[in-house]
């Protein structure tokens, strides 16, 4: 899929899929005629929508308007939401994608059991590895709920400090973290969740791209700032250390198989 450019799609309602008549470039048939009006596409994506296209012969182009939700609100109310995936950033309550695409939970998988052996391997039980969904909690100081920063929900994390986990929430940063690029995540797991992550001392980041067949491991310095990352791709048919813990590294190959 990839973004359309297109200045005006017709959109429905309570339907998020279309398609197009191909022999008109005017506008766009809905796929489910449930009430609809003309919107800019540009507009949508100036409101935190994401918009893509795909095309087949036989249907003409299918487009998809992703809306990601947002509201305001404190961590107090997200809490007490009855919605799972969800984060909280900075007073703003953001609602994640309904469903991970199978490649997204293949590469995590992968990542998941790669570790995983490797800790059995070693009977080690000092670091807790545990993939979505979890919350890490972020916070200045001693835990208050007034007093929260952000609640996010990474992928996969590794935790030294059991202490930090209750129930199905993290409280701190993680020492590694494992993110997998959406299209409704981009902005959030490259700069958002990036900042976050850094000011509260996650040690490793790896953003896992299943497009593009690439990961970018950002490793902490000492001066508290993530490096410049260095990028991993699967042509280069190369292992990738976890350098936060020794002698653990991962194929990239062994990462995308099947995926």
């Amino acid at each position: 899929m990839v973004e359309h450019n297109l200045a005006k799609v017709r959109v429905a309602s309570s339907s998020l899929v279309f398609r197009s008549n191909p022999d008109k470039q005017s506008g766009f048939i809905i796929k489910k005629s449930l009430g609809g009006g003309m919107v800019d596409t540009r507009d949508l994506k100036s409101r935190g929508h994401y918009v893509r296209a795909g095309s087949s012969p036989a249907r003409g182009t299918i487009i998809a308007v992703l809306k990601m939700k947002t509201i305001q609100g404190s961590y107090i109310e997200y809490l007490g939401l009855p919605e799972t995936r969800i984060e909280y950033i900075k007073g703003i309550i953001k609602y994640m994608s309904p469903t991970p695409s199978i490649k997204h939970q293949d590469l995590i998988g992968n990542l998941y059991l790669k570790i995983r052996n490797f800790f059995a391997s070693f009977n080690e039980k000092k670091y807790k590895i545990i993939f979505a969904p979890v919350e890490v909690c972020l916070f200045e100081g001693s835990y208050d709920k007034e007093k929260v920063e952000a609640a996010l929900q990474p992928d996969l994390i590794i935790v030294f400090d059991r202490s930090k986990l209750d129930g199905n929430r993290c409280y701190g940063a993680p020492d590694f973290v494992a993110e997998v690029l959406s299209p409704s995540s981009i902005k959030r797991d490259i700069r958002d969740k990036f900042d976050l992550y850094e000011k509260y001392g996650v040690r490793e980041y790896w953003i896992i791209s299943p497009l593009e067949n690439y990961v970018t491991v950002y490793i902490l310095q000492t001066d508290g700032r993530f490096d410049k990352g260095a990028i991993y791709e699967v042509e280069q048919n190369i292992k990738i250390p976890i350098s936060i813990i020794p002698g653990l590294d991962i194929s990239i190959n062994d990462l995308y198989e099947d995926s």
